[in-house]
């Protein structure tokens, strides 16, 4: 038997309704499991523990007579002790008894409907202080046993695969246990969310029908990388205003591949834990998650939610805390500037005391006064103790903004999150002259080749950082595919010969062409070269030459392609990667220009704080896409990458935007887990050989100063 409990509940009620049904004659509870709100305490009584509650015989005190049940226990007790309220001493030996006796005439009981699962009873306590409690109690074959090991669960879900809708719907309170136990072991800050959460539905979103159990479940998928109790809670209304693309699921109690096709393809999509034939949110329609969408929209317009910009003048005075739109601010500040323009002057924005002025000279100035120091922390300090303003936040300035250091241990020392955009800015965008000469030199080496009498080549891409859109100044890499027919099959025995004559004919022409490139080795994939600029600040790029037939034109669409590849050996179907890359490159290609500004910022950690160098930067760009849906802001999805890369054994992304759910399933199961989108057979986390050099890095960083203030 299995009772699940509503909030509000407290172990005393239930403790009350089990007696009661102990009673019933030639009626036994062999096993009770209880599911308890964490945040109500014990308010007293005996505690009944799961081992007493596994009795199936009761001996009595005093003539030691045995009883099946307890119900019938507690009447051959009554006959050496009627239960008397005025004399307790009367029954004070038996520990069991009295607790029951107690309870029975502290509560009343009343069943006020039934459904097709349970009875639902109402407990008022007699106490006039005290709130009814609604119970649920359900009745349930004990599937798990007494402790639900792998092997039991794999066999219980295999059971429910072979039934039907309706048998599986009476499978469900079997699992309650899972349940609790699956929400019960998140961490403290978790718990807090859910709190948080339930109680906007209460106040905010009373008339709804989604349940207290569907928006723990999407508490604890936001809430796996939190930050904070706040950016989570603003994160979980982010997705229900986004309610179509809420796809939770978890591998906990069973693989992903137990999970039906059909239901994995559901959005919203919340799958219970316990149970992988459960949609959770399976009840709302689409009308019902458009009000709770609208209800969401709400709440993030409040106050509570927006940017906070404090302004404070030299003179000791209180701090005024105002409120700005970021639009508002930034026409503010135009305006400002248009001004100091045409008058041609310099603006001091200060009310200091009237007297001689001392003069400060040094490389780094104050953007308010002009004052010289000679360091930039000086010039931070200075403003923070003068104007009331701190070096990374934001203040108005008549001047030329402050260089942010280049350095990225530096920029998360010294600056905050609001100065990220700035940052990157300067030290990470690409300009477009820049991009043109790199490009400029990958297309000599395409028309090189193509006016070659002996090669053929059908069709020519740039993919790589470059060719996506996410190139940063410090270093970017290229891949240049150059598809050709004069490649045998892939599935061909001389497949690997022959491409492997053909790059070594391609690095022997290169090396006596007057391109401006360094070839700088070969692999069995592609000729490495690395292009030079003549731009201050940007260093070379690396460019990976690459020979592939053009799977994508032979095939009417991908699937064919990936049906081919399916028919291939594993060790044929690394050769397919080549071929492609344009899809790879499209992918990250058409995301947000936010999201592009996040890859950058994460490229860029790995270049200064990653001493692991098998970790590429596909695997980085993936991870930040599919963080990025979850966050609103650069900052705040840089720390929830940083945060996924410390428990790199959670990590689980994957999209089916060019294949089917079906033709990735086989590699759902694996962990970390980054599938490509472009290839449903490439888990690209494996090309890292040290994932917990990796997190211990990300786990370092995530103590800087700059994710404190976040």
């Amino acid at each position: 038997m299995s009772a699940g409990w509503r909030a509000g509940q407290t172990s005393s009620t239930a403790y009350f309704a089990l007696t009661q049904l102990n009673g019933v004659h030639n009626h036994r509870v062999e096993r009770v499991h209880v599911s308890l709100p964490e945040s109500r305490p014990f308010l007293g009584g005996p505690v009944i523990s799961e081992s007493c509650l596994r009795m199936t015989g009761y001996t009595c005190c005093y003539c030691h007579h045995e009883s099946l049940t307890l119900g019938q226990a507690l009447e051959h007790h009554g006959t050496h002790a009627p239960p008397d309220p005025d004399k307790p001493s009367s029954y004070s030996r038996c520990f069991i008894c009295l607790g029951r006796i107690q309870y029975s005439i502290a509560y009343d009981l009343a069943v006020v409907g039934r459904t097709g699962h349970a009875v639902k009873l109402r407990v008022q306590s007699k106490k006039a202080d005290r709130e009814p409690h609604y119970v649920d109690l359900l009745l349930a074959s004990d599937l798990m046993g007494p402790v639900p090991t792998d092997t039991k669960k794999k066999e219980v879900y295999g059971k429910m695969g072979s039934m039907n809708k309706h048998a599986r719907e009476n499978c469900s309170a079997a699992l309650v246990e899972l349940q609790r136990d699956f929400v019960k072991k998140q961490p403290a800050a978790v718990k807090d969310l859910i709190r948080l959460v339930k109680m906007w539905k209460k106040s905010r979103a009373p008339w709804s029908k989604l349940k207290s159990y569907s928006l723990e479940l999407l508490c604890i998928h936001v809430g796996l990388f939190p930050g904070n109790v706040a950016s989570a809670f603003q994160s979980v209304l982010r997705k229900l205003t986004d309610h179509k693309n809420i796809n939770a699921c978890w591998s906990y109690n069973y693989p992903i591949s137990v999970v039906p096709k059909k239901l994995v393809k559901k959005r919203p999509l919340i799958l219970d834990p316990a149970n992988p034939y459960n949609n959770v949110v399976k009840c709302c329609k689409l009308g019902h998650w458009r009000r709770v969408a609208n209800a969401a929209k709400k709440t993030l317009k409040k106050t509570f939610f927006t940017p906070t910009v404090t302004l404070s003048g030299p003179t000791p005075v209180t701090t005024t805390v105002a409120r700005l739109m970021l639009r508002k601010l930034k026409r503010f500040i135009e305006g400002v500037s248009c001004i100091k323009g045409a008058l041609n002057c310099r603006l001091h924005i200060s009310t200091g005391k009237m007297g001689k002025k001392k003069n400060r000279d040094g490389p780094h100035k104050c953007g308010i006064c002009s004052d010289g120091f000679s360091t930039e922390r000086g010039v931070q300090d200075h403003r923070r103790d003068k104007h009331g303003s701190s070096g990374g936040g934001y203040y108005y300035a008549a001047s030329s903004p402050v260089t942010i250091p280049a350095n990225m241990n530096t920029f998360l020392d010294r600056y905050r999150p609001s100065d990220v955009h700035e940052y990157i800015s300067q030290h990470l965008q690409t300009d477009e002259s820049y991009r043109k000469e790199c490009s400029d030199v990958v297309d000599r080496v395409a028309t090189f080749f193509m006016g070659r009498p002996d090669f053929t080549l059908n069709r020519f891409i740039k993919g790589g950082s470059l060719g996506k859109g996410t190139a940063i100044k410090s270093k970017s890499d290229i891949d240049c595919v150059m598809f050709t027919s004069d490649l045998p099959s892939i599935d061909s025995d001389d497949y690997e010969d022959d491409l492997d004559t053909l790059l070594e004919w391609m690095e022997d022409q290169l090396e006596s062409s007057s391109i401006p490139v360094e070839i700088s080795g070969r692999t069995g994939f592609a000729v490495k070269l690395r292009v030079k600029t003549r731009k201050a600040g940007h260093a070379s790029h690396d460019v990976d030459l690459l020979l592939a037939p053009d799977l994508l034109g032979e095939y009417t669409t991908p699937n064919g392609v990936y049906a081919m590849m399916g028919r291939l050996r594993s060790s044929e179907r690394q050769y397919c990667s080549a071929a492609l890359v344009e899809l790879q490159r499209d992918f990250v290609k058409n995301q947000d220009p936010q999201v592009k500004n996040l890859i950058r910022l994460v490229k860029m950690w790995k270049a200064s704080c990653v001493t692991e160098s098998s970790l590429t930067s596909y695997p980085l760009e993936l991870l930040c896409i599919h963080t990025w849906p979850s966050y609103g802001t650069v900052a705040a999805a840089f720390k929830a990458v940083l945060q996924k890369l410390s428990n790199f054994g959670s990590i689980c992304a994957y999209w089916t935007e060019n294949y089917s759910y079906s033709r990735a399933q086989p590699m759902l199961g694996k962990r970390p887990l980054i599938l490509d989108p472009a290839n449903p057979y490439n888990n690209v986390a494996d090309r890292c050989r040290d994932w917990p050099a990796v997190a211990q890095a990300a786990q370092e960083t995530l103590r800087k100063p700059f994710f404190s203030l976040y």
